[in-house]
């Protein structure tokens, strides 16, 4: 039993490829980006324990030296140091909840996996799990089809028959990872091949072959255009884009080869003239489908209104490849709010200019630097956790040492898979059939188009993990004669016994934190649905059990706040006094800690605003604490909108009115076009008797929006 878990390493990573792309679950606080890194903690801790067994099995260190061993230490070392010095080292460690990958734990995941590929992994293997992910791409695609159909539309709140994700959450994601992984299909058409001809007594089975060989070839053929519409539907500019570059470099590669060209030149012709009549049929994001030009009225391009998807995060801002709209009826284009959003991150980049603010944190540092233009967008009250730019988001998180070693990581990356390639010179590449760069020239295709599509977004981990592996993939091909003997059974010393005793507690160890984490989201998930349902008591069970089991974990105190909270405001509203001032106390103690917890978060400071605001139901005294709590996030957060006109309401429920209209000014030169900011402004003015200076707020509304029938009533109540 110990040898075959020590032979299982290959196992595992056939487990990663396939599972990895498809794996959500619906009962968790987030579908799918918690489950898949989850699943990446859990395989990596059992291929670990597999490596060591087999070390102490065959009493040698298993260890392959590549040229990337160097500057993933290098890049290691640099999130140590940036989580070291970081804004907030919980979420360095873990990732920011509700995205979870780009922690230093994942990082460390993925070079673990990389060193246990190169180490442990045949051509034979490799090979397989080529196939994994091909098969895992297929399901992906399958149901991105079926989606396209409408068989999930009332699911989520995104039109999911609009753009598809499948099962991966978010459009973008999808995109990313599915033009990664089509040059794979293109290699592998290319590759089948004819049986040579035998003797004549087996030219039954020959024929038999040829007919099986043509059928297997037909169908990695029609793969590709699968994969193809999968990226279609998702409507994704950045995912079109990394396709266009791996077409490029895949194809462009082969046809410098002349050994085999006439081959290559037809399976070209043939796979690019299919993807061209898919592209005529269903159309992208920059042309229109074939039904669009027949009946141009059949849907409005670009202008309808992209909500995320229900676990895509809609705190997080995530920039849609379509135009939103603003409060003032304006579309503001993606382009433009990424614009915006890159010149936070430079700003911060240049504010930590050698470590960064921290791995993970650009949900807390971006609101400090957050350009007043911002709140001139379609997503001006979303709070941003990336910088939509892989490599500007390593810039303003892990400064300039991470940036650097970033960049020197991608770099070695690109040079490792091409030095799999074997093109060193004309001679050489005229010496070796295409066949020979099939692959390899795949994975760069596959690699250039992650980095395109980085370039526009972010990492998610299944596009991570091929970001780490492709290379770990193409040096495997490349170097079968290095692999490591199989152990043979022999008698086991005490040694070797202490030592898979050792790995096998570790695993189990860490195979137990692993399962306390995801459980601790799980029953926070239930919490916070009964919460949802006002069912406060039911919730305050499930999240002292997620504290019991994660109890540092910020986000859990601050739900278990609001369950408090509103049990009291319960038990006020139904004239039972008992129990009301624990319930109150214990609100304010689990606020208390959460803020304690993650002091440059904002959201908790909204959320501690919005918790003393509802007991001032009970008590009205709590909003000055409720004051205290916005004047803490603005200060957070110096260019945030809808934080100064909280602030202001609160100031004006408090009596504070000259206060409050000073911070409505500020909040209007912040936002122009703020409706509710000008409204309640008015309102102040005419209960000072500034009918005048009112007067300009109110007609400015019903400029923006003539309907306004609010507006309208004041003005006529004044009299103009």
């Amino acid at each position: 039993m110990v040898t075959r878990f020590a032979q299982s390493v290959p196992f595992f990573f056939y487990l990663l490829f396939f599972f990895l792309p498809i794996i959500l679950f619906p009962k968790t606080s987030e579908i799918f980006e918690f489950n898949k890194i989850v699943f990446v903690y859990t395989i990596t801790v059992i291929i670990f324990a597999a490596w060591i067994t087999k070390m102490a099995l065959t009493k040698k260190i298993i260890f392959r030296r590549t040229v990337l061993d160097v500057p993933l230490l290098i890049f290691l070392a640099s999130q140590i140091l940036s989580t070291f010095f970081s804004l907030d080292p919980r979420t360095s460690i873990f990732g920011y909840y509700s995205r979870f990958h780009g922690g230093l734990l994942s990082i460390f995941s993925y070079s673990l996996l990389y060193w246990a590929f190169v180490s442990n992994m045949t051509k034979a293997h490799t090979k397989k799990v080529l196939i994994s992910l091909i098969s895992s791409a297929y399901i992906v695609s399958v149901y991105a089809f079926i989606q396209r159909i409408g068989i999930d539309k009332d699911l989520w709140d995104q039109d999911v028959q609009r753009r598809v994700f499948s099962t991966f959450g978010q459009p973008n994601w999808l995109a990313a990872w599915i033009s990664a992984v089509i040059p794979l299909t293109w290699a592998y058409a290319l590759n089948s091949k004819l049986p040579a001809k035998q003797d004549p007594a087996l030219q039954g089975k020959t024929q038999r072959s040829k007919f099986l060989s043509r059928i297997k070839n037909w169908l990695w053929i029609a793969l590709s255009p699968l994969f193809f519409l999968t990226l279609l539907f998702t409507k994704s500019r950045s995912g079109l884009l990394g396709f266009i570059t791996a077409f490029v470099i895949f194809w462009g590669v082969l046809l410098l080869i002349k050994k085999g060209r006439k081959k290559v030149i037809k399976a070209f012709a043939l796979i690019t003239s299919t993807l061209l009549i898919i592209t005529f049929v269903v159309g992208t994001v920059w042309t229109p489908s074939i039904s669009e030009i027949r009946n141009p009225k059949s849907e409005i391009r670009n202008k309808e209104k992209e909500l995320p998807s229900k676990e895509g995060g809609t705190e997080s801002g995530e920039i849609t490849e379509t135009a939103d709209i603003t409060e003032s009826g304006d579309i503001t284009e993606s382009g433009d709010i990424r614009k915006i959003v890159w010149k936070g991150a430079l700003d911060i980049w240049r504010y930590y200019p050698i470590f960064g603010s921290g791995v993970e944190t650009y949900a807390y540092s971006y609101p400090t630097f957050r350009p007043p233009e911002h709140n001139q967008t379609s997503e001006w009250e979303y709070i941003y956790n990336k910088a939509h730019n892989e490599y500007l988001n390593f810039a303003a998180t892990t400064g300039t040492v991470g940036l650097v070693s970033y960049l020197l990581l991608t770099i070695v990356i690109a040079f490792q898979i091409k030095k799999e390639l074997g093109i060193k010179s004309k001679e050489l590449s005229n010496k070796n059939h295409y066949s020979y760069f099939l692959l390899p020239s795949s994975l760069l295709a596959g690699f250039a188009s992650i980095l395109v599509t980085n370039f526009f977004g972010f990492s998610v981990v299944p596009t991570a993990v091929l970001f780490f592996l492709y290379p770990a993939i193409a040096h495997s091909l490349r170097h079968e004669s290095e692999r490591v003997e199989e152990y043979k059974a022999k008698k086991i010393s005490v040694v070797q016994k202490f030592a898979i005793i050792f790995a096998s507690s570790l695993a189990l160890l860490l195979l137990y934190s692993i399962g306390r984490y995801w459980y601790a989201d799980f029953t926070y998930a239930k919490g916070r649905s009964e919460n949802e349902k006002g069912q406060y008591a039911k919730a305050t069970l499930y999240l002292e059990k997620a504290i019991s089991l994660s109890p540092n974990e910020p986000l859990y105190y601050d739900e278990l706040a609001h369950s408090f909270a509103e049990s009291a405001i319960y038990l006020f509203d139904v004239d039972r006094d008992f129990g009301v001032e624990e319930l109150i106390d214990a609100a304010i103690e689990h606020s208390d800690q959460a803020v304690v917890l993650s002091p440059r978060n904002l959201n908790l400071r909204k959320s501690r605003a919005r918790l003393f605001i509802n007991l001032s139901l009970i008590e009205p005294e709590y909003l000055f604490q409720a004051k205290d709590a916005l004047v803490s996030a603005a200060t957070l957060a110096p260019t945030d909108a809808k934080v100064f006109y909280d602030l202001a309401l609160t100031l004006a429920r408090t009596a504070r009115v000259e206060e409050a209209i000073k911070i409505l000014e500020k909040t209007i030169s912040l936002k122009p076009d703020y409706r509710d900011a000008r409204f309640t402004l008015a309102l102040l003015l005419i209960g000072k008797g500034e009918a005048e200076n009112a007067r300009g707020h109110l007609e400015y509304v019903l400029k923006n929006d003539p309907y306004d029938i609010f507006a309208r009533e004041q003005l006529e109540e004044l009299g103009f």
